[in-house]
């Protein structure tokens, strides 16, 4: 049987959401996603971010008016730069639809 071999880049993802991240880059991730629909098509959708890593697509698709947006990732660190990324911009989440940050497969 082998080693199973990881690496936690979850870590990384806590250092960026904690020191990189700010309302520009929040920008230029809601124009990554206004790539692949526009505006109008995000409205009311449920947005499932597998691998949610930072969760930064997450918050910028409750930002374009998603009503639920459902975050998870298998590394605990990632889950845990997500839900620090929703607390710190929690300001802009007013009256946006939920979110649910959780550590799965």
């Amino acid at each position: 049987m082998g080693m199973k071999i990881t690496f936690s880049f979850g870590r990384n993802w806590k250092n960026y959401v904690r020191h990189v991240v700010n309302e520009k880059v929040i920008e230029e991730a809601k124009s990554s996603l206004l790539r692949y629909l526009p505006e109008k098509e995000w409205k009311d959708k449920v947005f499932i971010d597998v691998g949610c890593g930072s969760g930064l697509f997450s918050l910028s698709a409750l930002l374009l008016g998603v009503k639920q947006a459902i975050s998870f990732d298998l590394d605990p660190n990632s889950v845990e730069a997500s839900h620090i990324l929703r607390d710190r911009f929690n300001h802009l989440l007013e009256g946006k639809g939920n979110w649910d940050i959780f550590r799965g497969t």
